[in-house]
């Protein structure tokens, strides 16, 4: 009796520290929110841009991230024309002159937005 209880005591130890193992947490990726988008970008996403009205100083790089299901192109008249932007992909644009300068999407014309250059 003495042996079989020693035997389930000693399974008992294997069973509760032999099952457990070193974990570590998995990996989190903090989510994208605005606290987290650089003061000089703008995201495509639901067929507009956020924001929509931005405001800059002159010589500052604005770029705008495509997380869209369509494809988009930003297109300022006159001043610039990004290639059609698949999903994941980011146009920049170089603002040096002060002024307001509209810009649409010739695919979705009703995509709208502005910068504003101080």
């Amino acid at each position: 009796m003495k042996k079989l209880i020693q035997f389930l005591v000693l399974g008992l130890i294997a069973v509760t520290f032999g099952c457990q193992s070193e974990t570590t947490p998995p990996a989190t990726t903090p989510a994208t929110d605005q606290a987290q988008i650089s003061p000089n970008t703008i995201e495509i996403k639901n067929f507009s841009f956020t924001p929509s009205d931005l405001t800059v100083t002159a010589g500052t790089t604005v770029t705008w991230n495509q997380n869209d299901s369509a494809s988009h192109t930003i297109v300022s008249d006159g001043l610039f024309t990004s290639p059609t932007l698949a999903t994941g992909k980011t146009y920049s644009f170089k603002f040096e002159k002060a002024g307001e300068y509209s810009y649409y999407c010739s695919i979705h014309p009703s995509m709208k937005g502005k910068i504003t250059v101080k």
